[in-house]
């Protein structure tokens, strides 16, 4: 349950676990609890009125059939009743449990879904799953009796369109109510250090090389054919193409993220003189 909600949905692991000691167990309440912290809702009573069985068994299965005959690429999952309908325009699929214990659609209750992807990173994730809320349920509540996917994905995808314009959201800004920023309490002051500091047992030397000599020791190393053998064989390794692109990025700014698998960047950053 915790792992479908931080490995698939996104949501951060402390505020899963927190969130999952307060609903007993309920894998529906989880994601509505998560969905209602994501949007910075306050916490409410996850108990539905009486409702019609049979109206909600006959609700879903025209949505199901609707939303399977509309997006042939969608999926239902009898066991675990998450029906699964990737996104047109954005590498995503959105999710919706009909669980046993959720009145949905029955019910004005927010229904438990979540955003999955392997390409986009939670908080991408989670942004799209907010939006979804916002467009559709600006008060953290909804309609009894409507089903939400085909809104849903509409929603989705104009979030996600939106991020292709104006890039995406700041990480701050989507965990913002999960992962509230700790309280500094000003009045707490260290206390000074006091007594004599013990010298260092061990002096560290650093390299005496000026840089010109070290250029000059690696630009002989280059002129040796073990080197050019070894050269031949990185040339094959998928970032060799991209290494003056890599090398104007780390120049151009002060901080960037690197995902792969290869050791080359740091080889690429002295190759070009520096």
């Amino acid at each position: 349950m915790e792992d479908r909600a931080v490995k698939y949905a996104g949501y951060p692991r402390v505020a899963t676990k927190d969130a999952f000691n307060n609903v007993q167990g309920s894998f529906t309440a989880l994601f509505e609890v998560l969905l209602r912290r994501l949007l910075g809702l306050s916490p409410t009573e996850l108990r539905s009125a009486p409702f019609d069985q049979e109206a909600r068994e006959t609700g879903r299965n025209e949505e199901i059939e609707a939303v399977q005959s509309v997006f042939p690429a969608s999926r239902f999952d009898s066991d675990s009743s998450i029906l699964s309908v990737p996104l047109g325009t954005a590498p995503a699929t959105f999710n919706i449990m009909y669980a046993a214990d959720h009145p949905y659609p029955e019910s004005a209750r927010l229904p438990p879904y979540y955003i999955s992807s392997t390409a986009l990173p939670p908080y991408v994730r989670l942004h799209l799953t907010a939006e979804i809320a916002r467009a559709l349920f600006p008060n953290g509540e909804r309609s009894e009796g409507e089903g939400i996917c085909f809104d849903a994905i509409e929603a989705a995808e104009s979030a996600w369109n939106k991020i292709e314009v104006d890039g995406p959201p700041k990480i701050e800004d989507v965990l913002y109510y999960l992962l509230p920023p700790r309280a500094v309490d000003s009045k707490v002051v260290a206390p000074p250090l006091t007594g004599k500091t013990r010298p260092s047992a061990r002096v560290h030397r650093g390299d005496t090389r000026s840089n010109v000599q070290i250029l000059r020791e690696f630009e002989n190393l280059r002129s040796q054919k073990a080197y050019k053998i070894m050269e031949e064989q990185r040339s094959h390794l998928p970032a060799w193409a991209s290494q003056a692109a890599i090398v104007k990025m780390i120049q151009d700014n002060q901080v960037i993220i690197v995902v792969g698998e290869t050791g080359e960047i740091a080889c690429y950053w002295s190759e070009h003189g520096h």
